[in-house]
């Protein structure tokens, strides 16, 4: 019996939880590395403004699948920590724009810098086709646009993405490279 080469939704189920597993264990490598406790809201709302520039809390909402309260609360702490800046904004009187200053773009380099230095430990295991292959299959399914019309904004920010996620074996080749990278709570690639 040939195999069909169409992914089924499973397959997809199976290569978004393999990304939020790999994207957590880069954060984990960070955070025993550097100390960013609870980086990937702070990576992601600074990763948005440094690249896209001054936007309101909606629109940053919009732009990552979480909810406005949830980006406000970001935004909120990563102001008080002086990364960011609420601004006037010309097109809205009551929705300020939310601008990345200085020090948040100093921040954010420190942040990018480790998460590449996280990257680094896996590369080995990959060759560059692949990395750009996955990649690119990520962001294909992160444009399409049919989520929306068949689900609502609202009930895909609901869903939990962790109630999905069943322990894995880590990523990392060596259960003593786990230990040292991630801490006693890493799971051991035997698991």
């Amino acid at each position: 019996m040939k195999k069909s080469l169409q992914a089924s939704g499973e397959d997809v189920l199976d290569l978004a939880v393999a990304v939020i597993e790999f994207y957590f264990r880069i954060e984990a490598i960070t955070q025993a590395t550097a100390g960013f406790a609870q980086a990937g809201g702070e990576w992601g709302v600074l990763r948005t403004l440094v690249s896209e520039g001054p936007m309101t809390v909606p629109e940053i909402a919009r732009a990552r699948p979480v909810s406005r309260q949830h980006c406000q609360t970001i935004a909120n702490a990563l102001e008080a920590k002086g990364l960011v800046e609420f601004i006037e904004n010309p097109k809205h009187k009551r929705s300020m724009l939310l601008r990345v200053t200085k020090a948040g773009r100093t921040r954010f380099e420190q942040m990018r810098k480790q998460f590449i230095a996280a990257g680094a430990i896996y590369a080995p295991s990959f060759s560059a086709t692949e990395v750009k292959a996955a990649t690119d299959i990520c962001r294909r399914a992160r444009a399409y646009s049919g989520l929306s019309t068949k689900f609502g904004a609202s009930q895909l920010r609901q869903s939990t993405i962790k109630s999905w996620c069943t322990p894995r074996p880590a990523i990392i080749p060596s259960a003593a490279a786990n230990t040292a990278l991630c801490g006693a709570r890493a799971m051991s690639p035997a698991a």
